[in-house]
């Protein structure tokens, strides 16, 4: 039955192409989705060689993250991959203090984030469930109250208000992005992760 489950996403033959670096579906992966990608990037003010370079580096994760787990994908791939892409772009924007074209796209990120199952994944068994609430707690009290309005779906403006914040909205999203970021990287570091639970 899980497998019937799994075959219903015929996207997952991506990532099992990568798994299996198969020439022919991996060369299907870039004509197909690095346009997409390159068009993306470009739309949001980035130029054709970065979205090149972020698509390689998204690739590159993609094939990190197949060595510790499995992926299975909730959405299709050119939705999982243009989620990474565009954090991506996100860290490249923050690095060199940039602006993206719409700054209210921000938003999009965090549900790029979501969807990628980064986090999504880690509910499913209790275990890796104790684990997201061990890193959770290892938070600040804002960034705690900021992801669980996020998990419960409120809106942004009722999370401003409960944490007193003040500045204007694209800053919370900012914020929110940074509070995820956090967590998913105490949740890859943390020994119990790397092991595999």
């Amino acid at each position: 039955i899980v497998k019937m489950a799994e075959q219903l996403n015929p996207d997952q033959r991506y990532i099992q192409a990568l798994k299996e670096r198969n020439p022919v579906l991996c060369q299907e992966i870039y004509n197909l989705f690095l346009p997409k990608v390159i068009a993306m990037i470009r739309a949001k003010g980035g130029t054709t060689l970065e979205a090149q370079d972020i698509f390689q580096q998204a690739i590159l994760a993609i094939l990190l993250k197949l060595k510790v787990g499995e992926i299975k994908l909730k959405s299709s791939f050119l939705a999982y991959l243009k989620g990474i892409c565009f954090n991506k772009f996100i860290d490249l924007c923050n690095a060199q203090k940039r602006k993206l074209r719409n700054e209210d796209e921000l938003r999009l990120s965090i549900e790029a984030l979501l969807d990628s199952a980064d986090i999504e994944q880690l509910l499913i068994k209790e275990k890796q469930w104790n684990l997201f609430w061990q890193c959770f707690k290892q938070l600040s009290e804002i960034c705690q109250t900021i992801i669980m309005g996020k998990i419960n779906n409120f809106k942004a403006i009722e999370i401003m208000k409960k944490i007193n914040f003040t500045k204007p909205v694209n800053a919370f999203y900012q914020k929110r992005f940074d509070c995820m970021r956090k967590l998913r990287l105490l949740i890859e570091q943390n020994p119990n992760y790397k092991k595999g639970l």
